[in-house]
């Protein structure tokens, strides 16, 4: 079979000036907080939000953000009160409880449950120290260490988990540490074998751009706990994990320029694209790619990209999000005017494309893809592309449901589901799916860019038996 070329015009013009060239080397990190500002913190507790003092000044700074935490009954929100002035006892026993229950199941490997429920207990035992009995925190410390030895899921290089399990580590460590004779093992364990030994050398070898090998829609959740863990170690014990991999770092505020449509969405935030499994609705993780980009920019102040995302600043739009900005967010740079930024960007590493038409509400939005496939929460969409105006238009045939269900194996995950070159071939099967064993599809490609195109090569698409032997996929 032979597949020379497939020419599609969309009517928009890609001026293909990549925005990562704009800031194409990372600058010196130049945050308010320096390295190692918070070291004296594994003298007391709390110290997984900042020493004591800290938090006091925020409450002191922000009293608006500080009154609607005291009324929030989330774990997070009742250890900042209880930081800052004390609650009720009652109200520390419940979490207390709550943890407890966790060390009652006992050591567990579930993928993501495991890492939830350590965090929630490495949470308690740092947040509500003074309120747990000796005997209460080392059955948690105790509890807690029979993991490393036990909890081996959730490790992969490109996976979304992988990253939520960095920050538990670094949290249970910071939290027992002094205390806990194996908490620097927690450290290393999620420093040292899981980010250095796993993560940062795909963020290094696939990240120009600021892309990442896990699918959109979980990249934005992930890539905001990686975000939390390495801040958190660099301000405590001075370890900069950024500058591990500092050119995807620096692309990724470029990327998160142009990854939402254009335009608000509910409750004034943005709108994303599904891109792998997903849902198009409004939830918590829709805040995650502000809380990023605001976090890198403060890392990066200073620099062009750090002020020209202070465009897409914007209020939270939920009581948990204003939480985070009350933890994190500084006072903001002056914003850098957009009307030199770039109307496109390439994210190399990944092979994916984003453009639109202007920096207004009203702009046409494209993204189009041509990358390997990494990672199982992607789908078989080489050569995808999709376009928006004021609501999708060309875009995904539906909506993640269950990962395991009939219609997203043998229909969701597939080629067939997504704006994409069509390969026919009568009597194909699909005996390895998903639940079972995912069929891995390696993808070659190639994306250019220059003035006006996009390309990208889907050759060697499938195995021998089913292979694109060429496939050119071209936006003009």
């Amino acid at each position: 079979m032979q597949i020379r070329s497939v020419i599609l015009v969309t009517g928009l013009i890609l001026l293909l000036r990549s925005a990562a060239a704009w800031g194409q080397e990372p600058p010196r990190p130049a945050p308010r907080i320096a390295a190692g500002a918070w070291r004296s913190v594994l003298n007391e507790h709390p110290r997984l939000l900042g020493p004591r003092s800290h938090l006091r000044a925020l409450a002191a700074a922000k009293p608006d953000i500080y009154s609607e935490i005291k009324a929030n009954k989330s774990l997070l929100a009742v250890g900042v009160a209880h930081a800052v002035e004390g609650v009720p006892a009652e109200q520390a026993a419940s979490f207390i409880e709550a943890a407890k229950k966790n060390v009652a199941r006992g050591v567990t490997d579930i993928h993501q449950d495991t890492w939830i429920w350590l965090t929630e207990v490495a949470l308690t035992f740092d947040l509500f120290y003074d309120a747990l009995s000796p005997a209460d925190r080392s059955a948690m410390i105790a509890w807690m260490n029979g993991h490393l030895e036990k909890y081996k899921t959730d490790e992969g290089a490109f996976h979304n988990s992988t990253v939520s399990k960095i920050l538990c580590y670094l949290r249970i460590a910071y939290a027992t540490w002094g205390e806990n004779p194996r908490a620097p093992e927690f450290r290393d364990y999620a420093l040292k074998r899981l980010y250095e030994g796993r993560v940062a050398p795909t963020l290094a070898a696939f990240g120009e751009g600021g892309g990442w090998t896990e699918a959109g829609w979980y990249a934005r959740g992930s890539l905001w706990h990686l975000a939390q863990a390495l801040e958190l170690a660099r301000r405590i014990e001075g370890y900069d994990g950024f500058q591990k991999a500092p050119r995807f770092f620096y692309h990724r505020l470029a990327y998160e320029m142009f990854q939402p449509y254009p335009g608000r969405w509910e409750y004034g935030t943005e709108r994303f694209a599904v891109e792998g499994d997903g849902s198009l609705v409004y939830g918590g993780h829709t805040e995650y790619p502000r809380h990023l980009r605001t976090l890198l920019a403060q890392y990066f102040r200073g620099s062009p990209l750090a002020r020209a995302v202070m465009n897409q600043r914007r209020k939270a739009s939920n009581s948990e999000a204003r939480l985070q900005d009350f933890l994190l967010e500084e006072e903001p740079e002056t914003p850098l005017p957009l009307s030199g930024f770039p109307l496109a960007h390439l994210a190399k590493g990944i092979g994916k494309v984003y453009a639109r038409s202007d920096w207004t509400d009203d702009a046409t939005w494209l993204r189009f893809e041509c990358g390997d496939f990494w990672n199982l929460h992607q789908h078989f969409e080489v050569g995808n592309f999709e376009l928006f105006r004021y609501a999708p238009l060309a875009t995904e045939s539906g909506e993640d449901e269950d990962f395991t269900d009939a219609q997203s194996a043998n229909w969701l995950t597939r080629t067939i589901a997504h704006n994409s070159l069509l390969i026919y071939q009568p009597g194909e099967t699909w005996p390895r799916m998903r639940g079972r064993r995912q069929e891995h599809v390696r993808q070659r490609r190639r994306t250019g860019a220059q003035v006006g195109m996009a390309g990208g090569d889907a050759g060697g698409v499938g195995t021998e038996a089913r292979n694109v032997r060429a496939g050119r996929h071209h936006r003009l």
